[in-house]
């Protein structure tokens, strides 16, 4: 049904829509004809002549809406958007919304570098916006585009939290992608709810030492037998950590939400995490293995909930290294 809507979007809304419109043109042309023939040509020669012609235009219509409809398909890459939509659990008839944490003037105490001062005149106060979450919107606006999803909404999680809270606005919502965890009001709102299905906690004695920042992680040791790790780049022998959580978030009984958090430990985790996802989707994400709490192996593309670990190698103790590389660790993939 997502996908019957997304080409129906595409051929009347996309790029081609002028062709769709154009072999539609044909098609009324040969109805016309063909009522005109039946109805007031009495000669056989005539009538002959003028189904020749409601053949032709008929042809040249369904031609063209062929073309269009190979197009369509071509552009939209069906087994890729099915996946994309499956992936972030898109809805194409309800809104798809990224999160965007920012920073007040006053909270700062130095621009660190990997920040840069994106101005909005907000109650008269200046916003920064990460450098590092800035960069993981564009790959995921370039992601959604480039599969014809269209763009999605872009909020400030102050904003989000306020349609949270919103129960008549949250029914035009169905997917939220929440960027950064620490300095996201949104992520942190999820991490401190008790919530079932989210396999993760992150914590720190003090946020603004990069050393105290930690990710909790239930991982499944046997059937119905589960345990929380500690992971923290010290004892992983990295420089930082990323996560993707995937939530089926009930909001109440009559509505729920699908949100994902994204983000690291620091802010190279989560800019290198909007570049691997945006590359590596299709080709990892979309096929990895997850364990359950039965300690089963099944694909995380079909489920609703699943959190997925992954390591930064670089620089240690910094908030931002351009040289670190990610990698996913498949030995924390839950389901």
């Amino acid at each position: 049904m997502q996908l019957l809507r997304l080409t129906f979007k595409t051929l009347f809304g996309g790029r081609i829509k002028y062709i769709t419109y154009i072999s539609i043109v044909f098609f009324i042309s040969s109805l016309i004809v063909a009522l005109i023939t039946v109805c007031l040509v009495s000669s056989e020669i005539n009538k002959a002549f003028w189904n020749v012609i409601s053949n032709i235009l008929l042809g040249i219509g369904t031609s063209i809406l062929a073309a269009a409809l190979i197009s369509t398909f071509e552009l939209i890459n069906v087994n890729r958007v099915i996946n994309l939509i499956k992936f972030f659990s898109i809805d194409v008839t309800k809104k798809t919304v990224i999160v965007l944490p920012h920073f007040y003037n006053q909270l700062l105490q130095e621009k660190e570098r990997g920040n840069y001062g994106l101005k909005t005149d907000t109650l008269n106060e200046i916003t920064f916006v990460s450098y590092a979450d800035f960069t993981t919107v564009k790959y995921l606006i370039a992601l959604f585009q480039e599969h014809n999803l269209g763009l999605p909404e872009i909020m400030t999680d102050d904003e989000a939290l306020e349609i949270l809270s919103n129960e008549e606005k949250l029914k035009k919502y169905n997917t939220f992608l929440s960027l950064g965890l620490y300095s996201n009001k949104f992520s942190n709102q999820l991490n401190s709810e008790k919530i079932q299905n989210r396999y993760f906690n992150f914590e720190a004695k003090n946020v603004q030492n990069y050393g105290d920042r930690k990710i909790e992680y239930l991982e499944p040791v046997g059937v119905e037998k589960e345990n929380w790790l500690t992971l923290t780049p010290n004892n992983q022998d990295c420089s930082d950590l990323s996560l993707i959580s995937k939530i089926n978030y009930e909001v109440n009984a009559k509505q729920k939400l699908n949100i994902l958090i994204l983000g690291g430990l620091n802010a190279t985790g989560t800019k290198l995490l909007g570049e691997y996802i945006y590359n590596q989707w299709d080709k990892i994400l979309c096929k990895g293995i997850g364990r359950n709490k039965f300690y089963e192996l099944r694909p995380i593309i079909n489920e609703k909930n699943f959190c997925m670990i992954f390591k930064i190698n670089g620089q240690k103790n910094v908030s931002y290294d351009e040289n670190a590389t990610i990698k996913l660790d498949s030995s924390f993939c839950r389901i």
